[in-house]
Protein backbone atom coordinates (compact mmCIF):
# COMPACT_ATOMS: atom_id res chain seq x y z
CA UNK A 1 0.00 0.00 0.00
CA UNK A 2 1.31 3.49 -0.73
CA UNK A 3 1.80 5.77 2.46
CA UNK A 4 2.02 9.14 1.18
CA UNK A 5 -0.90 11.60 1.81
CA UNK A 6 -1.88 14.76 0.02
CA UNK A 7 -1.82 17.75 1.65
CA UNK A 8 -4.92 18.74 4.23
CA UNK A 9 -6.95 21.62 5.77
CA UNK A 10 -7.43 20.53 9.36
CA UNK A 11 -7.78 17.14 8.43
CA UNK A 12 -9.31 13.98 10.00
CA UNK A 13 -7.69 12.38 13.31
CA UNK A 14 -7.08 9.31 11.41
CA UNK A 15 -4.78 11.28 9.08
CA UNK A 16 -2.44 12.54 11.61
CA UNK A 17 -2.24 9.14 13.06
CA UNK A 18 -1.25 7.91 9.55
CA UNK A 19 1.42 10.93 9.92
CA UNK A 20 2.75 9.90 13.17
CA UNK A 21 3.35 5.96 11.80
CA UNK A 22 5.30 7.49 9.77
CA UNK A 23 3.18 8.02 6.02
CA UNK A 24 4.52 11.35 4.23
CA UNK A 25 2.65 13.95 2.33
CA UNK A 26 3.13 14.32 -1.20
CA UNK A 27 4.69 17.99 -2.06
CA UNK A 28 4.56 16.83 -5.76
CA UNK A 29 0.98 16.57 -5.52
CA UNK A 30 -1.24 17.87 -8.46
CA UNK A 31 -4.41 19.99 -6.34
CA UNK A 32 -7.70 18.08 -6.71
CA UNK A 33 -11.20 19.98 -6.73
CA UNK A 34 -13.59 18.72 -4.20
CA UNK A 35 -11.07 17.31 -0.98
CA UNK A 36 -9.68 17.74 2.28
CA UNK A 37 -6.88 19.63 0.43
CA UNK A 38 -8.78 23.08 1.07
CA UNK A 39 -12.08 22.29 3.32
CA UNK A 40 -12.61 20.75 6.11
CA UNK A 41 -15.92 19.57 8.18
CA UNK A 42 -17.21 20.92 11.80
CA UNK A 43 -20.05 18.56 13.10
CA UNK A 44 -22.66 18.94 15.43
CA UNK A 45 -25.73 16.80 16.63
CA UNK A 46 -27.39 17.76 12.91
CA UNK A 47 -25.02 18.93 10.35
CA UNK A 48 -21.63 19.05 9.09
CA UNK A 49 -20.79 22.73 8.46
CA UNK A 50 -18.30 22.93 5.62
CA UNK A 51 -15.56 25.49 5.79
CA UNK A 52 -13.86 25.90 2.65
CA UNK A 53 -10.67 27.99 1.97
CA UNK A 54 -10.74 30.25 -1.50
CA UNK A 55 -8.30 30.33 -4.19
CA UNK A 56 -7.21 32.74 -6.59
CA UNK A 57 -9.49 32.55 -9.75
CA UNK A 58 -7.93 30.03 -12.29
CA UNK A 59 -8.12 26.59 -13.70
CA UNK A 60 -6.60 24.61 -10.14
CA UNK A 61 -7.31 21.31 -11.39
CA UNK A 62 -3.83 19.82 -11.83
CA UNK A 63 -1.77 22.35 -10.70
CA UNK A 64 1.50 21.59 -8.07
CA UNK A 65 -0.39 21.81 -5.14
CA UNK A 66 2.86 24.35 -4.22
CA UNK A 67 1.56 26.59 -6.71
CA UNK A 68 -1.90 26.65 -5.48
CA UNK A 69 -2.89 30.22 -4.08
CA UNK A 70 -5.20 31.18 -1.83
CA UNK A 71 -7.19 34.19 -2.24
CA UNK A 72 -7.88 36.81 0.33
CA UNK A 73 -10.53 39.39 -1.40
CA UNK A 74 -13.16 37.56 0.62
CA UNK A 75 -13.24 37.68 4.93
CA UNK A 76 -12.63 34.02 4.90
CA UNK A 77 -10.19 33.57 7.69
CA UNK A 78 -12.81 35.77 9.79
CA UNK A 79 -16.21 33.78 8.88
CA UNK A 80 -13.40 30.48 9.23
CA UNK A 81 -12.88 31.91 13.25
CA UNK A 82 -16.37 32.69 14.07
CA UNK A 83 -17.83 29.25 12.83
CA UNK A 84 -14.90 27.14 15.38
CA UNK A 85 -16.26 29.58 18.07
CA UNK A 86 -19.99 29.11 17.88
CA UNK A 87 -18.96 25.06 16.79
CA UNK A 88 -16.98 25.18 19.94
CA UNK A 89 -17.04 27.77 22.68
CA UNK A 90 -18.82 24.97 25.07
CA UNK A 91 -16.35 22.19 24.00
CA UNK A 92 -14.26 21.56 27.39
CA UNK A 93 -11.17 22.33 25.30
CA UNK A 94 -12.01 25.63 24.01
CA UNK A 95 -10.34 28.02 26.63
CA UNK A 96 -7.22 25.93 26.04
CA UNK A 97 -6.32 25.92 22.36
CA UNK A 98 -8.67 28.22 20.75
CA UNK A 99 -6.11 31.46 20.55
CA UNK A 100 -2.94 28.97 18.99
CA UNK A 101 -6.14 27.44 16.17
CA UNK A 102 -6.76 31.29 15.35
CA UNK A 103 -3.38 31.98 14.82
CA UNK A 104 -2.99 29.38 12.87
CA UNK A 105 -5.87 30.27 10.78
CA UNK A 106 -4.12 34.23 10.76
CA UNK A 107 -1.22 33.07 9.14
CA UNK A 108 -1.56 34.28 5.51
CA UNK A 109 0.13 32.35 3.62
CA UNK A 110 0.51 32.80 0.02
CA UNK A 111 0.21 28.94 -1.18
CA UNK A 112 -2.30 26.75 0.23
CA UNK A 113 0.66 24.14 0.58
CA UNK A 114 2.36 26.55 3.62
CA UNK A 115 -0.42 27.29 4.69
CA UNK A 116 -1.81 23.64 5.63
CA UNK A 117 2.05 22.65 6.25
CA UNK A 118 1.44 25.17 9.05
CA UNK A 119 -1.30 24.38 10.60
CA UNK A 120 0.07 20.06 10.52
CA UNK A 121 3.12 21.09 12.30
CA UNK A 122 1.32 22.96 15.06
CA UNK A 123 -0.98 20.16 15.67
CA UNK A 124 1.63 17.29 15.69
CA UNK A 125 3.89 19.67 17.69
CA UNK A 126 1.08 19.72 20.25
CA UNK A 127 -0.69 16.41 20.22
CA UNK A 128 1.87 13.90 18.72
CA UNK A 129 4.99 14.78 20.43
CA UNK A 130 6.29 17.01 18.00
CA UNK A 131 6.76 13.81 15.46
CA UNK A 132 8.46 15.55 12.27
CA UNK A 133 6.19 15.43 9.28
CA UNK A 134 7.71 13.25 6.13
CA UNK A 135 7.71 15.00 2.87
CA UNK A 136 7.77 13.05 -0.24
CA UNK A 137 9.94 14.97 -2.48
CA UNK A 138 9.05 12.41 -5.81
CA UNK A 139 5.63 12.62 -7.47
CA UNK A 140 4.35 8.95 -6.22
CA UNK A 141 0.47 9.80 -5.76
CA UNK A 142 -1.39 9.86 -2.73
CA UNK A 143 -3.38 6.78 -1.05
CA UNK A 144 -5.50 8.93 1.11
CA UNK A 145 -8.13 9.97 -1.31
CA UNK A 146 -8.92 5.97 -2.07
CA UNK A 147 -9.19 5.54 1.44
CA UNK A 148 -10.67 8.54 2.92
CA UNK A 149 -14.44 6.61 3.01
CA UNK A 150 -13.09 4.20 4.71
CA UNK A 151 -11.63 5.79 7.60
CA UNK A 152 -12.77 4.69 11.03
CA UNK A 153 -11.52 7.02 14.02
CA UNK A 154 -11.40 5.40 17.16
CA UNK A 155 -12.34 9.17 19.01
CA UNK A 156 -15.90 9.12 17.38
CA UNK A 157 -17.58 7.30 19.83
CA UNK A 158 -16.24 9.77 21.87
CA UNK A 159 -18.05 12.77 20.51
CA UNK A 160 -21.60 14.39 20.72
CA UNK A 161 -22.87 13.80 17.74
CA UNK A 162 -25.06 10.90 16.51
CA UNK A 163 -24.29 8.83 13.64
CA UNK A 164 -23.80 10.67 9.82
CA UNK A 165 -22.77 8.89 6.91
CA UNK A 166 -20.00 11.50 7.04
CA UNK A 167 -18.68 11.03 10.06
CA UNK A 168 -15.34 10.00 8.59
CA UNK A 169 -14.71 14.01 7.96
CA UNK A 170 -14.70 14.78 11.22
CA UNK A 171 -12.03 17.45 11.51
CA UNK A 172 -9.21 17.38 14.07
CA UNK A 173 -11.03 20.57 15.62
CA UNK A 174 -13.53 18.24 16.90
CA UNK A 175 -11.47 16.11 18.43
CA UNK A 176 -8.36 18.84 19.82
CA UNK A 177 -12.11 20.70 21.47
CA UNK A 178 -13.63 17.69 22.82
CA UNK A 179 -10.18 15.24 24.13
CA UNK A 180 -7.53 18.01 24.28
CA UNK A 181 -4.40 16.52 25.11
CA UNK A 182 -5.38 12.79 25.14
CA UNK A 183 -5.60 12.95 21.02
CA UNK A 184 -1.93 11.78 21.63
CA UNK A 185 -2.68 8.77 23.02
CA UNK A 186 -4.44 7.04 20.21
CA UNK A 187 -1.92 5.06 17.99
CA UNK A 188 -2.15 3.60 14.75
CA UNK A 189 -3.12 0.12 15.93
CA UNK A 190 -7.04 1.21 16.56
CA UNK A 191 -7.14 2.20 12.63
CA UNK A 192 -9.67 0.12 10.83
CA UNK A 193 -8.74 0.59 6.98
Amino acid sequence: MNTVLPIAYWPPLTYFLLLNAGWKIDSKEHYQKRTLRNRCYLFDSKVAQRLTIPLVKGKHNQMPIDAVRISYDTNWVHDHCKSIINQYRTSPYFIYYYEEIESCILNNCETLWDFNISILNWVMQKFFSGTKIGIQEEYEGSSFDALEQRFYSPVLQHLPYQSNADVWKVSILDTIMHLGPEIGYFDDNKLRI
